[in-house]
């Protein structure tokens, strides 16, 4: 036998020992049971393994080590369990890794620098777990990396500025942490980006003007923050965009009248910062908005008491606006699909 399937089949107990003798398997597949307790040090023995994918069921234990002796492992999926402990070091020896799913448990420790010997890997998933420590630079050296999702952990210190080097990562996620410093420039590079997120940190300084060449970005979340200056205008050149959050920062300055090219954009979401002046008449060109108003002709500094107080606007009624002066505009992030999913 080569290939066992058995996903979604409500089994229960725990893995058996006799599995390992299956020495010519390739492909384990035990997803969406209710399988429990620890994987056997004894399957570091099924040596032809390309595919172990345990996700969605109840073990937990350590990952043992002898898995790193499985060096034929295209794809290592153990998401959605109680795992706990560190993430075992010795799998930078599973260098034919392309998959690395390790999301929704309860792993500890820090992020392993010896990651960065997986050359070949294109999703690196570690989010929802209890990671502390810094983000490796040495994780710079995945450059097939496709998607990295570190979000929903303790992680703090700086983003690595050498991450610019991954230049075809299309999605970055680092939301829910404890990340301090600033935007590092250099990430301007991931010229193929659809989704990037850092939100619910603690970084400062200004959004980079470089990120203006996100030329493919569909997600741009940066909100719960600290960030500061001004919103660049080289945001005019991002023509995919669907969802900018820039909430709860301390933003200044008035909105680039550039954002009037962004006819792909959804939903701009910038309450509770800084910022003055008129809305531009560029936005115009938008056909409906969803629009939070925080002040009134009558008393431009007076806040509605509601804070959650929606008013969609047509095109027209949205010019007719264009002397009432805003803090936080254009606030609508009740359902938003996709971004999650990248």
């Amino acid at each position: 036998m080569t290939r066992l399937y058995l996903n979604g089949n409500s089994l229960s107990g725990t893995l058996p020992l006799a599995l390992t003798s299956l020495t010519q398997l390739e492909l384990l597949s035990l997803d969406t049971n209710e399988v429990s307790g620890s994987i056997p040090s004894e399957f570091g023995s099924l040596s032809r393994l390309g595919l172990l994918s345990l996700d969605d069921n109840s073990f937990s234990g350590s990952l043992p080590s002898n898995l790193g002796f499985l060096t034929k492992l295209e794809r290592l999926q153990v998401q959605e369990n109680s795992f706990s402990g560190s993430i075992p070091r010795i799998l930078n020896s599973l260098t034919q890794l392309d998959v690395l799913y390790l999301q929704d448990n309860f792993f500890s420790g820090t992020v392993p620098s010896e990651l960065c010997s997986l050359n070949q890997l294109t999703h690196l998933n570690l989010e929802d777990n209890s990671l502390k420590g810094t983000l490796p630079p040495e994780l710079s050296a995945l450059t097939q990396l496709n998607k990295m999702h570190i979000e929903n952990n303790e992680m703090s210190g700086t983003i690595p500025r050498n991450f610019s080097v991954l230049t075809r990562l299309i999605s970055l996620h680092l939301e829910d942490n404890s990340l301090t410093g600033t935007l590092p420039r250099q990430l301007g590079a991931l010229n193929k980006l659809a989704v990037m997120c850092v939100e619910d940190n603690h970084l400062s300084g200004t959004i980079p003007r470089e990120f203006g060449a996100f030329t493919q970005i569909n997600y741009l979340y940066v909100e719960d923050n600290k960030l500061s200056g001004t919103i660049p205008s080289q945001f005019g050149s991002l023509k995919e965009i669907n969802y900018l959050y820039a909430e709860d920062n301390k933003l200044s300055g008035t909105l680039p009248t550039e954002f009037g090219a962004l006819t792909s954009l959804k939903r701009l979401w910038l309450e509770s910062n800084n910022l003055v002046g008129t809305i531009p008449s560029e936005l115009g060109s938008f056909t409906v908005l969803d629009v939070e108003d925080d002040t009134t002709e009558e008393n431009p500094t007076k806040n509605f008491q509601r804070k959650g107080w929606r008013q969609q606007m047509k095109q027209k009624s949205f010019l007719g606006t264009q002397q009432q002066r805003w803090r936080s505009i254009f606030r609508a992030r009740s359902s938003v699909p996709g971004a999650a999913q990248l």
